[in-house]
């Protein structure tokens, strides 16, 4: 399984070699990226941003105030809309 940030590189490098269209490809990438952009409002941004990059282990989880944890009732949510954008 590819991870959206090949998907992305492969959609960038298909669009500098004319491989596709802007439009096509930006339409697609958006479509699979739709639920994952709602998700990430849940709650003020970047908290929910901040927590699923401590929930794929690429940052500590550590929260410095003004910020405040995400409430646990998102994190499903948030979950299921990264797996589908995967």
């Amino acid at each position: 399984m590819i991870n959206l940030e090949e998907e992305i590189k492969i959609q960038i490098n298909r669009i500098k070699t004319k491989e596709s269209t802007l439009e096509k490809d930006a339409k697609k990438i958006n479509k699979k990226l739709e639920l994952l952009h709602n998700a990430m409002f849940v709650e003020s941004n970047p908290i929910p941003v901040k927590w699923l990059l401590s929930y794929l282990g690429k940052i500590n989880s550590k929260i410095r105030l003004p910020l405040v944890t995400l409430d646990e009732k998102y994190h499903q949510k948030i979950i299921t809309a990264y797996e589908a954008s995967l």
